[in-house]
């Protein structure tokens, strides 16, 4: 409608205006003769943020609405659009600022879900299978996939595959045979000089090392000597462990060889489990500077977890021979980086029991 000023009454605006209201904030916008209602509804969406399809047009300036507000269907609008001053955006849903620090925390859960979803075959992420089959280790096939393992027990690699099957050994095979000839004679020198290396972590020196480890050896994820399974590692309970450079070539003791020092990553590669409700750890990469809370919602919805009796305990010391477990409680405000996490850091999900539940034990 045409608007006047209050300054001087008898001064109207040239064309036509309306108010628009959403949220508390108000807005003043021309509306002219070709106008349409879809052209009113992409203005409220690209200022407010907002959904079309959650959106209703409403106004209570019209004497048929008796001062209450009433519902603007679309083939009304150009009946309406000149002879009203004020026009209300309602949602469906409760209205929240686009900047708000609660839709930040949202989108964060939200990443940590979908990382905890079953990955693709194009995906980095990986499940982690655990309980007896934490022996076993299977390389993943994509190729520029990071490795994962845990500390103490080996946790098995799976690339779309069930915890049951496991890659044949023919394809280890020929993912092995990258060594030629030369090397791996050289090799067999290599390793008798690192049968007499001394206690205190002396590096192995040569070209010929130096080709093996290049050729055969991948980047470390975690430089902590916990015994961190890689796609090439063999390892059981009896404490042998090496890496296999080819199906002939010897051992190699991993203390002896040097690691080469990689740039932190805004990401860490954490384990979650959740004993009793899940047969499945998942592996997943999350921001260092999400906090517990975080991790721990997004990692209730991939499992289906219940939030509220849900608590995140990280893992400090792994089963011993009586098969006991050192766990932490940790505080939801705290975040990856200030809790130094490192790649393969374990938790577990602790649902506490409600009060329903004991009274059906106590009973029993």
């Amino acid at each position: 409608m045409l608007v006047s000023s209050t300054i001087n009454p008898s001064v109207h605006s040239s064309i036509q205006l309306i108010v628009l209201h959403h949220g508390g904030e108000r807005i003043l916008v021309p509306v002219d003769q070709y106008a349409k209602f879809s052209d009113l509804l992409a203005f409220a969406v690209e200022q407010w943020n907002l959904k079309s399809q959650d959106l209703m047009i409403e106004t209570d300036e019209l004497d048929i609405c008796a001062g209450k507000s009433v519902q603007i269907h679309e083939t009304s609008w150009t009946g309406v659009k000149n002879i009203v001053g004020n026009v209300h955006i309602r949602t469906t849903r409760p209205y929240r600022p686009s900047n708000s620090s609660q839709n930040t925390e949202s989108a964060e859960e939200d990443e940590v879900e979908k990382q905890m979803r079953p990955a693709s075959q194009k995906s980095d992420y990986c499940t982690v299978s655990s309980g007896s089959s934490r022996n076993e280790v299977t390389p993943k096939q994509n190729e520029g996939s990071q490795h994962l393992g845990s500390r103490g027990d080996n946790l098995n690699l799976f690339n779309d595959i069930t915890s049951k099957e496991r890659v044949p050994s023919s394809v280890v095979r020929e993912e092995k045979q990258t060594v030629p000839t030369e090397a791996m004679s050289n090799s067999k020198t290599t390793n008798s000089v690192a049968s007499t290396s001394n206690a205190d972590g002396s590096s192995l020196r040569g070209p010929h090392m130096d080709q093996i480890r290049n050729k055969t050896i991948p980047n470390p994820i975690s430089e902590k000597p916990s015994g961190s399974s890689i796609a090439t590692t063999s390892s059981n309970r009896s404490g042998n462990s090496g890496i296999s450079i080819s199906n002939r070539a010897p051992e190699l003791n991993r203390a002896a060889v040097p690691t080469e020092t990689t740039e932190v990553s805004d990401r860490v590669l954490i384990i979650i489990e959740a004993p009793g409700y899940t047969d499945e750890a998942r592996g997943f990469r999350i921001r260092r500077e999400h906090t517990i809370q975080t991790v721990l919602k997004g990692a209730s919805k991939a499992l289906g977890l219940d939030y509220s009796r849900a608590t995140l305990l990280m893992v400090v010391d792994d089963e011993d021979e009586e098969d006991e477990m050192k766990t932490v409680k940790c505080n939801s405000t705290d975040t990856m980086a200030s809790l130094g996490i490192e790649d393969n850091q374990r938790f577990m999900i602790m649902i506490s029991r409600d009060s329903e539940e004991e009274e059906d034990e106590d009973s029993n």
